[in-house]
C-alpha cells in the first residue's frame, strides 16, 4: 500500500470542496419562482371560490382561509424571498390581490350587503375596544 503525502490528502481535500460547491447551487430564483406560484394559485382559486360563494359567511370564510393560505406560503418560503420577485411577478401579484378585492366587494353586493367594508379597515368601534 502506498503512503499519501500531505500534498495529495491536500488536494483530494481541495477537489471534494470544490465538488460540493459545483452541486450546491444558489435557489434564489427558484424560491421566488415557487412563492410567486404559489401566491398566484391561491389567488386565483379564491377568487373564484368567492364569486361561487352561497352566502356572505362564506365569502367572510373564504378571505379568513385565503389570508391564513397566503401566511403558511409565505412561512414555507425562505426568508426575504420577497424581495428577489421580479417587478412583473410584483405586478401580477397587485393585480390579482385587486381581483380578489373587488370579487369580494360585487359577491357581498349580490348577496345584498350593500357597502361592504374594505379588507383592510377595523369593523369594531374604537370605544368597545379595553384597554387591558
Amino acid at each position: 500500500m502506498r503512503k499519501l503525502t500531505g500534498a495529495v490528502v491536500m488536494a483530494i481535500l481541495l477537489m471534494s470542496a470544490a465538488a460540493c460547491k459545483r452541486e450546491k447551487q444558489d435557489t434564489t430564483h427558484e424560491e421566488a419562482s415557487r412563492l410567486y406560484s404559489g401566491i398566484c394559485s391561491a389567488t386565483r382559486l379564491y377568487t373564484d371560490s368567492i364569486l361561487a360563494a352561497s352566502d356572505t359567511t362564506q365569502v367572510n370564510l373564504l378571505i379568513e382561509h385565503f389570508e391564513e393560505r397566503l401566511e403558511a406560503i409565505n412561512y414555507d418560503a425562505l426568508p426575504d424571498t420577497d424581495y428577489n420577485l421580479s417587478e412583473g411577478q410584483n405586478d401580477t401579484i397587485f393585480q390579482l390581490l385587486s381581483a380578489l378585492t373587488e370579487a369580494r366587494v360585487k359577491r357581498l353586493k349580490e348577496l345584498g350587503v350593500h357597502n361592504p367594508a374594505p379588507l383592510d379597515s377595523i369593523l369594531v368601534a374604537a370605544d368597545s375596544v379595553s384597554n387591558q
